[in-house]
């Protein structure tokens, strides 16, 4: 057997096959979690809690698809209620404006948050990334929730969850609206089914079989790579 690969050729194909692996294992991991959650029964949650008088907090995300901004109350636990979790302080999502832009007037009153659409579940949300923009503290911004600031500027201890209501209100270009949360439910805002994610990891493995392919048969056809014994 004989086998002088092109250099620059060689290069780009092994960086191609790695890109086009990592993609079809995202999209595979993808379907083994979604089709985890199919079964998932949700055990929906009361807030029990009362809103504190501090400004709400806007943290950026994308929503269905579409750049936006949550807003977040900061609220104390009723300790008392049977359903209260452990600790005192929560945030929680009260509304979603759906703009690049930050929002300039609040979606939301907290009080009416609490009494008439309270329910839904807690979840973790990611911590700030080594790419993660700063949060712009004044203006109440956030990329991600940076937990130690946001204790120091809201000056309580908060816990490090964020309750997503079933339901909530909506802003965009053509007005207000209540609309049901992505989040609170399994699979969040992403709603394509397993089957489309595992039908992308085929394609993604496919396509790293077809450019093996075209590799190998491009040196068959230069010369360069030949299976009989040389002399």
């Amino acid at each position: 057997m004989m086998f002088r690969p092109l250099p620059i050729m060689t290069l780009a194909t092994l960086a191609s096959l790695f890109v086009l692996f990592v993609l079809g294992h995202w999209q595979w991991q993808k379907y083994i979690e979604k089709s985890a959650l199919q079964d998932t029964v949700i055990e929906w949650q009361d807030l029990n809690a009362k809103a504190l008088d501090i400004q709400p907090l806007y943290l950026n995300t994308v929503l269905m698809g579409r750049p936006a901004w949550l807003e977040i109350g900061v609220f104390e636990q009723n300790a008392a209620a049977a359903e209260a979790p452990a600790y005192s302080y929560t945030l929680a999502v009260m509304g979603v404006d759906f703009s690049i832009e930050p929002p300039t007037s609040p979606l939301s009153q907290a009080e009416e948050f609490i009494y008439q659409r309270a329910v839904g579940r807690y979840r973790t949300p990611a911590a700030p990334g080594l790419f993660t923009p700063p949060a712009d503290l004044q203006a109440r911004h956030f990329f991600a929730l940076d937990f130690p600031a946001l204790d120091e500027l809201t000056g309580v201890p908060l816990e490090q969850t964020l309750f997503e209501p079933q339901r909530f209100m909506a802003r965009d270009e053509t007005g207000m609206r209540m609309m049901d949360n992505p989040n609170a439910y399994p699979g969040g805002a992403d709603d394509l089914p397993p089957q489309r994610h595992f039908g992308y990891a085929l394609t993604w493995w496919g396509l790293l079989l077809g450019l093996i392919f075209i590799y190998v048969t491009y040196h068959i056809s230069q010369g360069r790579l030949t299976f009989r014994r040389v002399t």
